[in-house]
């Protein structure tokens, strides 16, 4: 229609006109965001489904392992998607550029009683360290997990593994046997906000909850981590996934916080060796909010500049926009209170408080997680050995993951100062109303009052199914 018969259809009066014609450009504008909006959405579909298909893997150790100076193979796997994982050589081989995210946990065994024994895992990326996992300890403090994480900038064709150092990996033990410890996961990630930043000098001791110095970032996609101000800026609202991986031979409390008020995670170690003070989080921030890891008392120790011991890394799991396509899948629970199992009696971990919980899929009462959509997720679990069950030699907490009836895997800690963390990392393919849950087999967990919680379980969708 012609410009003159259209203006022809608009009022006469100047004022009525003019207010008609602003309408018309706000319902545009409103209708091109849509749209544009629309486009996005179905853009971030395809990826998803498309990266689904080329790069995740969990793969899996059921026995020991104590081949020193050479990567970790591996002999079971949940999910491999492209084929990318090859697990007789234990290396990732990236199908194509992007930003990946890695988990590997193992526990250390030592069988002489008098001599402090270490398990040292190291991640190579293209066989060059990008972080270190040292853990030591005395026979009767078997099963403490060594524990590494790493966000990664890959090109085509990089290599990721997993290199034993120095230690044994163990595999089968007592009530802990027939099931896997060892677990390696790594999945493609949707790039928008990603940090791994680490430290490289000497120890850093704190009693003043001190911020802890990184002093240099193997990603910074967003360059939203300020190296200098060692601190988080979150670009947009949304919820975001946080882990610290750090050792320390003395009592050391880490916190991580937000705009230096609000706790968001906390992890401890009680060793006189080099114990684990790591944790995770999964925190909703709104845009601006500022995140950074504080020392409230201990020390984290660095053997080397070339160790990488001490590792923050973030990412952004879910815009807090609405989401056309439903796929915003999470949740973040926590203990405040201890748990009890004894010797062999079968709890089901539940939970007191709920942090966040999209899509209804979790119910912390019964502690089970249901899937509401089918497609790929991820699950952390992070949980600290308890002090009331406690014998001579043989004190241990073990948790298993369950899918449905499947046990995924174990984690242990037999340390008898409850030093060390219970790691549990996994990527599963759920199809809708499958249900996940961490079940403790024996020994206690720790409680905590509600600014240190120290059992944490949280998972979210990675990728939904078409």
């Amino acid at each position: 229609m012609p410009l003159s018969e259209m203006s022809r259809l608009l009022p006469k009066d100047r004022k009525l006109r003019k207010w008609v014609i602003t309408v018309l450009i706000i319902t545009f504008l409103l209708v091109a965001s849509l749209m544009i909006y629309s486009v996005i959405q179905i853009a971030l579909h395809l990826f998803r489904l498309l990266f689904k298909n080329l790069s995740l893997f969990m793969s899996t150790v059921e026995g020991n392992y104590t081949q020193v100076n050479t990567t970790i193979p591996y002999e079971n796997e949940y999910v491999n998607t492209g084929g990318a994982m090859n697990l007789t050589t234990g290396v990732f081989r990236a199908p194509i550029a992007g930003t990946y995210v890695f988990n590997f946990n193992a526990p250390r065994y030592s069988s002489d009683q008098n001599v402090p024994l270490c398990l040292n895992v190291r991640m190579d990326l293209n066989n060059l360290p990008v972080a270190n996992g040292p853990i030591c300890g005395y026979s009767y403090e078997k099963w403490t997990e060594a524990s590494l994480v790493a966000v990664l900038d890959l090109k085509q064709n990089d290599t990721v593994g997993v290199y034993l150092q120095q230690g044994e990996i163990r595999g089968d033990y007592s009530v802990r046997s027939n099931h896997s410890h060892t677990h390696f996961t790594g999945f493609l990630m949707y790039e928008k906000s990603a940090f791994h930043a680490f430290r490289t000098n000497d120890s850093f001791a704190s009693r003043r909850n001190d911020t802890v110095p990184f002093h240099g970032v193997n990603t910074n996609v967003g360059s939203n981590f300020d190296l200098e101000t060692s601190t988080f800026t979150a670009p947009i609202n949304g919820t975001y996934y946080f882990q610290f991986i750090g050792s320390s031979s003395t009592t050391t409390d880490v916190n991580l916080q937000k705009n230096d008020v609000e706790l968001m995670g906390y992890g401890y170690t009680r060793s006189m060796h080099w114990g684990s003070a790591g944790f995770h989080s999964l925190w909703q921030l709104q845009e601006g909010d500022k995140v950074c890891t504080k020392l409230a008392m201990g020390k984290l120790e660095e053997a080397s500049k070339e160790s990488k011991i001490t590792n923050l890394v973030g990412f952004l799991v879910a815009e807090e926009e609405y989401d056309s396509f439903n796929t915003s899948v999470y949740f973040h629970v926590a203990r405040t209170s201890g748990l009890y199992a004894g010797n062999n009696n079968k709890l089901v971990v539940n939970y007191t408080v709920v942090h966040s919980n999209e899509g209804d899929g979790m119910n912390a009462a019964s502690g089970i997680f249901k899937a509401p959509q089918p497609g790929i997720y991820a699950f952390h679990f992070t949980a600290h050995k308890g002090t009331g069950y406690i014998s001579p030699m043989d004190s241990c907490s073990t948790v298993i993951q369950m899918h449905n009836n499947l046990t995924i895997g174990v984690g242990s800690n037999c340390d008898m100062t409850y030093s060390a963390p219970i790691f549990f990392h996994s990527i599963l393919h759920l199809e809708i109303d499958d249900e996940i849950k961490m079940v403790m087999t024996e020994g206690d967990m720790m409680g905590a009052d509600h600014y240190n919680e120290s059992a944490r379980f949280s998972g979210y969708l990675i990728y939904p199914d078409e």
